[in-house]
């Protein structure tokens, strides 16, 4: 019979307060930038998501699914009416008693990446560093400083998630489950993502975008406006390719592998 004396009670998991030192710092090794980024979002598409390596994940779809980083950048402190007031400007077509149902869940949401990330030790990126769980304060006046002119184009946590990779060093973004393509707040999100996307391209960055429903980030044909597109001339349809290098930026991959 074993000596050892029992343990009274649950043992408590440890809550961990602080992130990263250099997550906290903004200062990844060559070895993490040379390597893939993955940026994943919760629409379709975030199942072929990676689970190693450096993975950032938007929203509360991080306390399922692997990742590095959490990704929400609102306020954490806010009061519900703070948090209902905040957010009037995208609800005005909705009922009080709709807006206040939002409020609550977005609340809810909040509180329970908070748990997730002081139980996993998985930092959050908001917009502030908080005592109660281990998090990271976006730089943002360092990212504006260092993207001149990019201020009006930082609307969303996906354009904050591009624009801090390419300020940190990596230059191997692969996003996942980005769609931007259904209700209003996406909608005008959308292209300050393509922004983002053009940009990093002009730094020499490979950006891929991941999964078949993904149409405002690529040619919806797979044809080339100018060059590939079908034209018709007396009734009959053609393929018109002019001569001259087409470039391709950006490297799109579906699920079933196909690259073009």
């Amino acid at each position: 019979m074993s000596n050892k004396p029992k343990a009274k009670g649950k043992v408590r998991q440890k809550l961990y307060r602080t992130a990263p030192k250099a997550y906290r710092n903004h200062q990844y090794t060559d070895e993490v930038l040379a390597a893939p980024l993955a940026l994943v979002g919760t629409g379709h598409g975030h199942q072929l998501a990676p689970t190693f390596g450096e993975v950032w994940v938007l929203n509360d779809l991080g306390c399922h699914i692997y990742c590095k980083m959490l990704w929400d950048v609102h306020n954490f402190d806010w009061t519900l009416q703070e948090n209902f007031d905040n957010y009037s400007h995208i609800q005005e077509d909705l009922t009080e008693e709709e807006r206040w149902t939002r409020t609550h869940n977005r609340d809810a949401r909040f509180r329970r990446i908070e748990k997730f990330c002081r139980k996993s030790g998985v930092p959050l990126m908001s917009i502030k560093e908080y005592s109660h769980t281990p998090s990271i304060a976006y730089p943002l006046d360092e990212v504006i400083d260092y993207f001149p002119g990019c201020r009006e184009f930082l609307n969303s946590a996906l354009s904050h998630g591009i624009s801090y990779a390419l300020y940190c060093g990596f230059r191997n973004i692969n996003l996942f489950g980005i769609n931007v393509e259904m209700g209003t707040e996406w909608i005008y999100q959308r292209d300050c993502v393509s922004y983002w996307i053009g940009r990093g391209h002009g730094m020499g960055a490979r950006i891929t975008i991941s999964g078949s429903n993904r149409r405002p980030m690529r040619i919806i044909d797979k044809k080339i406006y100018g060059f590939d597109r079908i034209q018709k001339e007396c009734g009959v349809k053609k393929t018109v390719r002019l001569p001259g290098p087409v470039p391709r930026p950006l490297q799109v991959v579906d699920e079933s592998g196909e690259e073009w």
